[in-house]
């Protein structure tokens, strides 16, 4: 069957705002609706209701007058089946399956609970949000400072689907590891004609861009990876949205670690990037972007950045 003709008649047939085919997966969403249906092994996944889901399937082959493969069959049978038994499953392991997109109704904690042998703390956190090619968000780093030490704590936050006692899937943050995105991802592959500037960490990127771009009205967006300063290779995936980009500068904390890890993304991911030295712009050692203070000179910088591509 045609993967473009499906795709185009799963999307008519569901009326999705939003939606997209990703190794051989369809995965989108809808006002209430959250799913993924592998083409190839016809497993299906509604993250609001599996059951409708799979009769839209079967429907989907109809209209095609395509039969529907026996695998589908068997596994639909299979995932009733398998409701069942969550009916009466342990409540110990309550967690299912992580989903690929964070509902809308769903807020982000603002808060880390951090467990020092019994003792248990609530630390005030901010987080910050990965989204996917559409502006959904997929998951979020939590980043808080311990109040007593003062050591950074750093956070991933998914969302996973929890089983309850009555035997629904609800929708429930943990903190594990979601799919890696770069941070404004969306913005990336949007706006194809602007300087990517990467930098460490999410605070930096977010000061980045609304200190600076969004301030001065400048064509910048500035990312990050997430999950900390030496997971940038755990992907290579990660960086195939910047591969054929010309305007990519990296912009390195100035401390020998940062610039390490950014000399190694350029050597293994982005030959063609420009990298920056911290000590030539005015950062002092172990400073970062968000140490210069907004004003005239960090406008110019970054107007000077923009220049430098103009040329």
């Amino acid at each position: 069957m045609s993967i473009s003709n499906t795709l185009t008649d799963f999307f008519l047939h569901y009326k999705l705002e939003k939606g997209e085919l990703v190794s051989g997966n369809i995965w989108g969403t809808s006002p209430g609706r959250s799913f993924r249906f592998n083409l190839e092994t016809h497993k299906f996944f509604d993250f609001s209701n599996k059951e409708h889901c799979g009769r839209g399937i079967k429907k989907l082959f109809e209209l095609r007058n395509e039969q529907l493969p026996s695998s589908f069959r068997s596994n639909y049978r299979s995932f009733q089946n398998n409701q069942r038994k969550d009916d009466g499953a342990d409540r110990n392991t309550p967690y299912k399956e992580r989903l690929d997109v964070i509902p809308d109704f769903l807020t982000p904690p603002n808060k880390i609970l951090l467990w020092e042998g019994d003792k248990k703390t609530e630390i005030p956190a901010r987080a910050y949000a990965y989204k996917n090619t559409f502006g959904e968000r997929v998951g979020y780093i939590m980043r808080a400072t311990h109040p007593e030490t003062q050591e950074k704590i750093i956070r991933p936050l998914s969302v996973w689907t929890r089983l309850r006692p009555d035997g629904r899937l609800v929708p429930s943050y943990r903190m594990k590891k979601f799919p890696p995105f770069l941070y404004n991802y969306d913005l990336i592959v949007a706006q194809p004609e602007k300087i990517v500037v990467v930098v460490e960490g999410e605070k930096c990127a977010e000061y980045g861009m609304q200190k600076g771009a969004v301030q001065y009205g400048l064509p910048i967006i500035f990312t990050t990876w997430p999950f900390g300063s030496e997971s940038y290779g755990t992907d290579p995936v990660l960086w195939n949205c910047l591969l054929k980009r010309e305007k990519v500068v990296l912009w390195p904390d100035n401390d020998e670690p940062g610039k390490r890890v950014m000399t190694e993304i350029k050597s293994r991911f982005l030959p063609q990037a420009k990298l920056v030295k911290p000590e030539k712009i005015g950062l002092q050692e172990k400073e970062d972007i968000a140490d210069l203070p907004v004003g005239p000179d960090f406008e110019r910088l970054l107007r000077n950045l923009v220049r430098a591509f103009e040329i």
